[in-house]
């Protein structure tokens, strides 16, 4: 997964983004499911990332 963010100082200047590796899976019932529900109902899951390893890209 990939996330970035122009509000934050990256190696070059403003902007930063990063790789996140790892291994995901989907829930779509229990406590997590349930507490992101309350706040999205139309949420059908939630994925759970497990991450292993971060790499700064920019």
């Amino acid at each position: 997964m990939m996330v970035a963010s122009r509000n934050v100082k990256g190696t070059h200047g403003d902007g930063a983004g990063f790789l996140l590796k790892g291994a995901a899976v989907f829930e779509d019932n229990g406590p997590r499911f349930e507490q992101m529900k309350s706040d999205f109902p139309w949420a059908r899951a939630v994925m759970v990332l497990q991450i292993t390893d971060v790499e700064q890209l920019i």
